[in-house]
């Protein structure tokens, strides 16, 4: 842990950059079949680019713990929590509230052919619930914000160097409830979703992942690379023996999660040694909350735009796909610097 202290994350924010622009080519691919005017180029195995999810909850975890390595107390605990609950809410509340107006006026762009019902107040508040949120990704932020809360308890409760009995309490809590596989409430659901394991994988990461001999030093690359690899092969294994897009619960783990554990472990023991991920991926990185929230609305609105002039066949994806691309890239990065970043100063000042 103490060597990870004195880590700058530079790979963590370009492995965030990673996680976002998977789930960006994700939701692209759904566009594109949507909008495309019946032909695809996108290829099917970008389904994976769920993992991104996975990626960012294990980041999470990792990043938690180093941050609170020095930090233990009441006043140190409320001022994680108040950071973690400024982070996430502010910038939720205004692409929420977007959405909001478009479904007053159009209620169909946002229900779609579904005809969810859609718990208005739960979804500002990130609260456990049976369906999708208003802002559809913000399913992962009330994963997230179980996990702050939780972790703020581990602050509260225990010493820096004494938190591991805790999080090993609550990932065997965890296990055992799933185990039982007892039906219940959305909260039920939520708490003793398997998901949550790959937070903690962050934090045992973070705990023990200094002592990796430095002789492995130079076949990180090749660790994540191939753990990559793997993820993707099992993930179209799965696909295609079951005909299930999303794995969950224990395969969702097993498929995405423990791969993502190996990935950040070997991100950040190649930036220990020198070795730094490209500086274009730590840009998208710095951005990736806002780009991770603004997508799903901009592809959106540029899928609709596109279906009014998309031809048959192909010949316009090929010039459409890369433009909706850097056109979401580009409004995510003006949503960091002109609402994400002032936020988050006023935020500051308060505490």
């Amino acid at each position: 842990m103490q060597n990870f202290s004195n880590t700058r994350f530079l790979n963590v924010q370009a492995l965030r950059g990673i996680a976002v622009l998977a789930v960006v080519m994700f939701h692209l691919t759904s566009i594109e079949s949507k909008y495309g005017g019946g032909g695809v180029i996108l290829p099917a195995w970008l389904d994976f680019g769920q993992f991104g999810v996975d990626l960012f909850f294990v980041i999470s975890g990792f990043v938690m713990m180093v941050v609170t390595s020095n930090r233990s107390g009441r006043m140190e605990a409320n001022r994680f929590l108040y950071h973690r609950v400024t982070r996430i809410y502010p910038l939720y509340w205004f692409y929420s509230a977007l959405l909001l107006a478009v479904l007053f006026v159009k209620p169909s762009w946002v229900i779609g052919s579904h005809d969810r019902i859609i718990d208005i107040p739960a979804s500002f508040l990130l609260l456990p619930q049976d369906t999708y949120p208003l802002l559809s990704v913000g399913w992962t932020l009330i994963h997230e914000m179980y996990f702050y809360l939780m972790f703020f308890a581990v602050v509260r409760l225990a010493p820096a160097g004494n938190r591991m009995q805790l999080l090993t309490a609550w990932l065997l809590a965890v296990v055992i409830l799933n185990l039982l596989s007892l039906s219940g409430s959305a909260t039920y659901s939520l708490t003793t979703n398997p998901m949550t394991l790959e937070f903690l994988c962050g934090c045992l990461i973070a705990q023990y992942g200094s002592v990796m001999k430095d002789a492995l030093k130079y076949s990180l690359p090749i660790v994540a690379v191939l753990s990559a690899m793997l993820a993707i092969i099992a993930f179209l294994s799965y696909r295609d023996a079951t005909g299930i897009v999303g794995p969950t619960g224990w395969w969702r783990i097993l498929i995405f999660g423990l791969p993502a554990g190996m990935i950040v472990l070997s991100a950040v023991r190649a930036e220990q040694s020198g070795m730094l991920m490209w500086p274009f991926l730590r840009r998208i990185g710095d951005a990736s909350y806002s780009i991770y929230l603004s997508h799903i609305l901009v592809l959106a609105l540029l899928g609709k735009i596109w279906g009014q002039f998309a031809l048959q066949g192909v010949s316009d994806n090929l010039v459409v796909l890369p433009v909706m691309l850097l056109l979401t890239l580009a409004a995510g990065d003006l949503s960091f610097r002109y609402i994400e970043q002032p936020m988050l100063r006023v935020c500051r000042k308060w505490y």
